[in-house]
């Protein structure tokens, strides 16, 4: 009825997708990610039922079924539940980490449903592993207080290259830089060496006129 399967081998293995899940997905609960130990647990062993039910197919329609089917839709499938966890505002973007753990619990509980306990066991290890002991390395985050962001349109031509080697030679980190049709979109890290960034001051050194400012934020 089950191919190859046992009830004890599928009970074993929807017991083990639950406690490895868990066990990751407690930690994204306990620092308040938007997904938690319920989604971690469900993702993983709707990935292990998925994955049992390929391989009992397999053995009772030798033929015709490849059990390898299935588990490559929880793959892709487990992207639109993940795209749901990422916020983005401004220049921060949160839950990318919660989607890739997302992600990666599903393919745990793959490799559980298959029977590959060690691959399992590795995995669940190494991100759990990775979600505590990295928590505090970001190697680039701006101080959203000395970003600089503009937006607005010209009346006449520059030269957007002047522009833009004039405002780094003063040693402020252009973030963002887009010229298209006189429409401006700039943004830069501000009060670099206890300098204050002004726009203006780079408009009239390079005699360009604007028409209007459509956004600035961060003056």
């Amino acid at each position: 009825m089950y191919g190859d399967l046992e009830i004890l081998d599928i009970v074993l293995r929807v017991v083990l997708s639950i406690l490895f899940s868990g066990l990751i997905g407690l930690e994204r609960e306990k620092t308040k990610k938007p997904a938690g130990l319920r989604t971690h647990v469900l993702v993983s062993v709707g990935a292990t039922v998925v994955m049992l039910t390929g391989i009992a197919l397999a053995g009772d329609y030798r033929d015709i079924a490849d059990p390898s089917r299935l588990g490559a839709q929880v793959i892709s499938g487990i992207g639109f539940l993940g795209a749901g966890t990422i916020l983005r505002s401004g220049f921060d973007v949160k839950g990318l980490t919660t989607a890739a753990t997302i992600w990666a619990v599903g393919c745990i509980g793959l490799a559980i449903g298959a029977g590959y306990y060690d691959i399992a066991v590795t995995a669940s290890v190494a991100v759990f592993i990775v979600l505590r002991a990295f928590t505090h390395i970001n190697l680039k985050k701006y101080d959203m207080s000395k970003i600089y962001s503009l937006e607005m349109e010209f009346n006449t031509d520059f030269d957007p290259d002047k522009l833009y080697s004039d405002i780094e030679n003063d040693d402020f980190e252009i973030v963002d830089f887009q010229l298209k049709d006189r429409h401006l979109k700039l943004t830069v890290l501000k009060e670099i060496r206890d300098k204050e960034f002004s726009i203006f001051n780079y408009l009239s050194k390079n005699e360009v006129d604007y028409i209007n400012i459509k956004s600035e934020t961060g003056a």
